[in-house]
């Protein structure tokens, strides 16, 4: 296996890609052909695609890419563009992965899981937050929780483009998680209410869209639920038609929410007998060190490839 220059990565020095999902641990690991991984966060242009041949994609930007399938700029058509350049294109979005399967009548689409890279599991410290939430602000499917979670609680807010440590490293951003009791997550993307009526429309038979005109929304795991888990945090997961979060864990090791009061009765119940939830926080912790890590994710997709 080779992996791309580093050159290409266009993510930014903090984004928790260029830390969770690292492979040059392995670079010299023995693979079954000699391809060249091309990781999640590079995006040099369709010329990083003519300079290789026999490429493995590691792409994570299904389904939000979809939003721009017509602009003959985007990642995705230049992909789709250059099949035969391509062994695998391994994405989370297992919706997306029979789609694309079926509508170019191949199987190069794989659906894998988002790796955690053990070497930035944070130090266990006392949890002095009472709630934790990283991600979006302004575009959140769960923006209408913010203000009660900050007048009621000691609450934790690292957004991108906005909380009380908006721009804060990953390093940085994993130790608060590991000082929070509770961290908030949900699985969904919101979706441009201007653009429901053509994606549905354009998009016929990706079971990922079937709901987006009834909700605005679409099913999208989020690496900040393996980060909660990792973190030791409980883990309160906002219920949705998908919930994406049963096919990697288990239904004792987080607690669905429904809407805002049932949220905090749920963050009430757990401060308040905070002892009791602890094997839970321990349970999804295993499950993601034992199942869920870059090493783990080498083995069973890139190794035999």
């Amino acid at each position: 296996m080779k992996i791309s220059d580093k050159k290409y990565i266009k993510v930014s020095e903090e984004d928790g890609s260029r830390y969770s999902h690292d492979f040059w641990d392995f670079i010299d690991i023995p693979t079954i052909t000699d391809y060249t991984l091309i990781p999640i966060g590079s995006y040099g242009g369709s010329d990083i695609y003519d300079t290789h041949d026999n490429i493995v994609l590691f792409y994570t930007e299904l389904p939000n890419c979809l939003q721009f399938r017509n602009n003959q700029e985007n990642e995705l058509a230049k992909i789709l563009s250059l099949q035969t350049k391509f062994n695998k294109i391994l994405t989370d979005c297992e919706f997306s992965v029979n789609y694309f399967n079926e509508k170019f009548n191949f199987n190069k689409f794989c659906k894998v899981f988002l790796p955690i890279n053990p070497k930035y599991i944070p130090t266990q410290t006392e949890k002095c937050f009472d709630v934790y939430y990283t991600g979006h602000y302004f575009n959140s499917p769960i923006k209408n929780v913010f203000s009660v979670l900050n007048e009621k609680y000691n609450f934790c807010s690292v957004g991108r483009d906005h909380g009380r440590y908006a721009g804060c490293s990953h390093v940085k951003k994993l130790s608060l998680n590991a000082q929070s009791k509770i961290s908030i997550v949900h699985g969904l993307l919101e979706w441009p209410g201007h653009d429901i009526h053509n994606v549905k429309n354009e998009l016929k038979g990706h079971k990922g869209f079937d709901l987006v005109d009834k909700y605005g929304v679409v099913p999208q795991i989020k690496t900040r639920t393996f980060e909660a888990a990792i973190s030791k945090s409980i883990i309160l997961s906002l219920y949705d038609p998908w919930n994406l979060i049963e096919s990697y864990f288990e239904k004792d090791e987080f607690v669905y929410w429904y809407n805002v009061d049932d949220l905090q009765e749920k963050i009430n119940d757990i401060l308040s007998n905070y002892d009791k939830y602890i094997p839970m926080a321990e349970k999804a912790y295993n499950r993601v060190v034992n199942n869920y890590t870059n090493k783990i994710f080498f083995e069973k997709y890139l190794k035999n490839l």
